[in-house]
């Protein structure tokens, strides 16, 4: 006889599984820490239509439009999410597994119809021995807090592209300035030349001349008009504005002292490309640990219940696998990964060593700069606009020719453009010099002081 072949064959098994799977859910999770939660929710903000100006823009109005808007950080900042829902995933245990199945039964002879049906499920759980979820999740953790150093370098970075632009601007704005003012002094003298032409006082072929540098002083004019249109342009693209509503405020003339160089090698290790190797470092140990823990079998559990057609009789399986390592000891994975915490080591070092290597040659820079640009401004500019102003009036009064009046203009007009020259890469440079330290000039000291307290 066949006995209830449907209603507590299935009704038994799935009690019989739920309480098993209760059971050993609740033993799995309490013998592991919480997962690791979220570190922050970063806001980022779209750029689908471009940044609306109102008014001149200051420097510390595009940088904050930049780090609200700026796609390479937003892109990092999303990265930085991913990493810490990473984070999150892997501290979560391996899922409980079911398992169902029909046997005996649809043979022959006594094993024909449903005669010997025997109905059978349970639940496998893999536990993970050896540490192998508190690695995976450190790894994941420390991959977290990489992602977090590149946010700041990022962010450094969009900084300093921003002031570099800006600083763009304002120098092809001077030159532009001077060549308008230089095109039109070029203009009117041509205009005075060709009149004393006209009345034989001075020969036509210096009338000439004049023109020929009054033309060549609208091409200065819009070669300048053309650098403004691109500086603008690269300001904008930092934040997703329209270059052609960029109107900077800010002084080019600007000059700070420049501490020494001794002063300022100390403070690379507040760079967020050189500070990251730390973390670097950590992920590198985790993967380590991981590999080492992952040598360590992962035994599976499985139970479950049968019930038995052919006599009607109901029992609880149970049953245990545990890989054999045998033939994978996960060896060359361990060895890989000490390796590559040699390998991170050894990146750390080559990184600062191009970082010093790299403030020596922007230290110069900054150093030539701000002289240059402090000995043009109080020597070079006033020697060179007052020998131009002598000769012109000295050329209206029959005591020079027209060749020494070029000669002067285009004396002052190069000095002039050194002097914006100078301040541009002054700027430049002291944008670069406090990407590398990540300090204002301006606050070394402070910032020495808190990372060498006991140094003056």
């Amino acid at each position: 006889m066949i006995r209830n072949p449907v209603g507590p064959t299935l009704a038994s098994v799935l009690v019989v599984l739920a309480g098993m799977s209760a059971g050993c859910a609740s033993s799995y999770n309490a013998s592991y820490p919480e997962p690791r939660p979220l570190i922050s929710a970063h806001p980022v903000e779209s750029i689908d239509d471009p940044v609306t100006l109102e008014g001149p823009l200051t420097l510390a109005e595009a940088v904050a439009l930049a780090i609200q808007h700026n796609p390479t950080l937003r892109s990092a900042s999303f990265e930085l999410q991913a990493r810490e829902h990473d984070a999150y995933q892997a501290g979560r245990p391996p899922n409980p597994e079911l398992e169902a199945g029909v046997h005996e039964f649809g043979g022959s002879g006594s094993r024909s119809g449903v005669q010997s049906l025997e109905v059978g499920g349970g639940f496998s759980q893999t536990l993970e021995l050896g540490g192998d979820r508190r690695a995976r999740a450190d790894v994941a953790a420390r991959s977290s807090d990489r992602a977090a150093w590149d946010v700041e370098s990022t962010r450094l970075n969009v900084v300093t592209e921003v002031r570099q632009a800006f600083t763009s601007v304002l120098a092809a704005e001077a030159r532009l300035a001077l060549a308008e003012e230089q095109g039109e002094i070029a203009r009117r003298l041509a205009d005075a030349v060709e009149r004393r032409a006209a009345e034989g006082a001075v020969s036509p072929l210096e009338a000439r001349r004049a023109r020929v540098a009054a033309v060549t002083a609208v091409t200065v004019l819009e070669r300048a008009r053309r650098a403004v249109l691109s500086a603008r342009a690269r300001l904008a693209s930092t934040f997703g504005g329209e270059a052609a509503a960029i109107d900077v405020e800010g002084d080019l003339s600007t000059l700070a002292p420049v501490p020494e160089l001794e002063r300022l090698t100390p403070l690379l290790q507040l760079n967020p490309e050189l500070a990251q190797y730390a973390a670097i470092l950590d992920e590198a140990r985790a993967h380590a640990r991981l590999e080492r823990a992952s040598r360590i079998p992962d035994p599976t559990f499985r139970f479950g219940a049968a019930y038995f057609n052919e006599v009607g009789e109901a029992a609880v399986t149970s049953g245990i696998s545990i890989p054999i390592p045998f033939l994978d000891t996960n060896r060359g994975a361990i060895r890989a990964a000490e390796a590559r915490i040699s390998a991170v080591e050894a990146d750390a070092e080559s990184a600062l060593l191009r970082a010093e290597w790299e403030l020596t040659t922007l230290y110069g820079t900054l150093a030539v700069s701000v002289d240059a640009a402090r000995m043009l401004r109080d020597d070079a500019l006033p020697n060179a606009r007052a020998a131009s102003e002598g000769i012109l009036t000295g050329y209206h009064e029959g005591e020079f020719d027209l060749l020494n009046v070029l000669d002067a203009q285009s004396a002052l007009i190069e000095t002039q453009n050194a002097y914006i020259d100078a301040l541009a890469d002054y700027h430049q440079a002291r944008a670069a010099v406090e990407r590398l330290i990540a300090t204002p000039i301006h606050a070394v000291e402070d910032a020495l002081r808190s990372i060498l307290p006991n140094q003056n």
